[in-house]
């Protein structure tokens, strides 16, 4: 067949199409060009901190790889790190710090097919500025992987990651060599020069210093001379001085042993002044003692006599009576004690006085006088009464005068009965250590009034079928509940009681209230013989004229034991 030259052109121009849409299409699926800056720090390393731009491409021509790579430097920093010492360009210079290059880097980055890391590929010697092509076989293109699997993945997509340096060395540090030693040499010329310069001045100061010895040895011998001079002349004064010292001494250790005795006249003059008084106080209590015993023990053999003596009149079942009692107790009250001691200094031979406040219980001996009237019948009763109780202490230390009247009543059992009473009154209490003789204070004083409740089991009974005299035994709980009007004697109470009748509220009843005592009572009568009785206040509040202590109150008891004169009326 024969073609014409028409259509030969045409089929070249046919086969140049072709493979300009070959090339084109295979540019379009196998180029991937990746671009990153990595930055390199030297740390203790010979060499610089560098900022280096890195770029590859890969691309494929008539179904054969190809690829391309460039690393250059875009930054050095400002110093170079040589033998573990930073030089820095400002300090050797610029031509010294240019002169230093990267002589080797090593590149490394990694192949991703989505998130999952395919193979990494190292470059080596990778230091140029300009793209350098290669044509590196399909299963050498990335390590590790075949040349099927290299196309494939080419063909359904890949990315480049985490460009990184493995390996970097530097060069050209023989200009910066040769200027450490120049300076290591002018350093050493400089400190021998200056070890010479030293030496000239440490010689003539030398010299100096012979000539200021020997001005000041001269200088010495006359100032030493003067000074025997003016020591024969200090010793003379100060033998003169220590004369006087010692004259003055004298002087002093004779008045210190004058003030000394006279200061031991005053502690023993003191002290025996209080020891007399106290053997005529304590003389006069041993014989205020004495009387008031025998006081008390002829009034108590007049009270006592033929006590529970057979009486006429006798409970019948239904009766007026009429009781009447008379007969020795005692008291013990917590009282504020308005104290105040003289003593004496046994360094300086003064007198001083030394208050306290602190709390005393006084101790009187009562004489206890009670009427009661009323009407009793077998289930139930009710009286009102009186009572008078003025008492002392045997040595006259604290004093008594206490009142009280009222009401009570029984119902119940003939016999056992609920009892209740209710009593107004006042207290009346004084306590003075007259005895001790360093005692001045004014004392304890307290006055206050009161109401006063008590709940509790009258039991009733004939002890045998031949007697016809009653025991009668009362017992229970006692809550005083005081005038707050009277109060201001009060001390401040800690803990204050907590109401348990509540029946009598005052304008500061609370739950714990300050003006409330709550205490236990017993009782043991018989008719026409005797009463015993008890109170007991644990927890007391502490009263006198002194207010404002701080205490959790103490104690009060009363006790007595008193003659028991009835009489029934009516319904014989």
């Amino acid at each position: 067949m024969c073609f014409s030259t028409n259509n030969l052109l045409s089929l070249k121009l046919l086969f140049i199409i072709l493979l300009m849409s070959t090339h084109s299409t295979f540019s379009q699926q196998y180029e991937k060009t990746y671009r990153q800056n990595i930055n390199y720090t030297t740390g203790n390393q010979n060499g610089k901190d560098v900022q280096l731009d890195f770029a590859c491409k890969y691309d494929a021509f008539f179904g054969e790889p190809l690829f391309s790579s460039r690393t250059k430097v875009i930054s050095e920093g400002n110093f170079v790190m040589y033998n573990g010492t930073k030089y820095y360009r400002s300090d050797i210079g610029d031509e010294i710090f240019d002169n230093i290059k990267i002589g080797l880097i090593n590149v490394s980055f990694d192949i991703y097919q989505g998130n999952s890391k395919i193979t990494t590929v190292s470059l080596h010697n990778e230091i140029s500025v300009s793209f350098i092509p290669g044509s590196p076989e399909w299963d050498e293109m990335w390590p590790g992987v075949s040349e099927e699997r290299v196309k494939q993945i080419w063909k359904d997509g890949y990315s480049i990651r985490n460009a990184r340096l493995y390996d970097v060395e530097f060069s050209g540090f023989y200009a910066l060599e040769n200027f450490i030693r120049k300076k290591e040499e002018d350093e050493q010329k400089k400190i021998e020069e200056e070890k010479r310069q030293k030496e000239e001045t440490e010689k003539k100061a030398k010299e100096e210093q012979e000539r200021l010895e020997q001005e000041q040895k001269e200088k010495e011998e006359a100032e030493q001379k003067q000074k025997e001079a003016d020591e024969e002349a200090e010793k003379e004064r100060l033998q003169d001085e220590l004369r006087k010292k010692e004259e003055e001494k004298e002087r002093e250790r004779k008045r210190k042993e004058e003030e000394e005795r006279r200061k031991q006249e005053k502690i023993n003059a003191y002290k025996e002044r209080v020891e007399n008084q106290r053997k005529e106080n304590n003389a006069i209590a041993a014989s205020a003692a004495a009387s008031s015993a025998g006081i008390l023990y002829l009034l108590g053999g007049i009270i006592y006599n033929k006590m529970g003596i057979p009486a006429n009149d006798l409970y019948t079942g239904s009766n007026f009576h009429v009781n009447f009692d008379f007969g020795y107790g005692a008291s013990l009250f917590p009282i504020a004690n308005n104290s105040e001691t003289t003593g004496i200094n046994e360094f300086s031979g003064e007198e001083f006085t030394t208050e306290n406040n602190d709390p005393v219980s006084a101790i009187t001996i009562d004489l206890r006088l009670a009427l009661k009237v009323g009407y009793e019948m077998e289930y139930a009763g009710a009286n009102i009464f009186g009572r008078f109780e003025p008492g002392f202490s045997p040595v006259f230390t604290a004093f008594n005068t206490s009142y009280g009247y009222g009401a009570e009543a029984f119902v119940g059992h003939k016999n056992i009965k609920l009892y209740g009473r209710y009593e107004s009154g006042s207290q009346n209490f004084s306590s003075s250590n007259w005895i001790d003789p360093e005692e001045i204070g004014e004392g304890g004083k307290s006055s206050t009034k009161y109401q006063q409740l008590r709940a509790g089991l009258k039991i009733s009974y004939y002890r045998n079928a031949r007697t016809a005299k009653r025991d009668h035994l009362i017992f229970g709980i006692i809550e005083n509940y005081f005038n707050e009007d009277s109060a201001t004697i009060f001390g401040i109470r800690e803990n204050p009681d907590e109401p348990i009748l509540d029946l009598l509220s005052t304008p500061s009843s609370e739950e714990s209230n300050p003006y409330i005592a709550n205490g236990y009572f017993f009782e043991w009568k018989r008719d026409h013989t005797h009463r015993l009785y008890i109170e007991i206040f644990p927890n007391y509040p502490v009263t006198g004229e002194i207010g404002g202590l701080s205490n959790e109150g103490k104690v009060f008891i009363q006790a007595g034991f008193s003659r028991s004169i009835e009489g029934f009326f009516g319904n014989k």
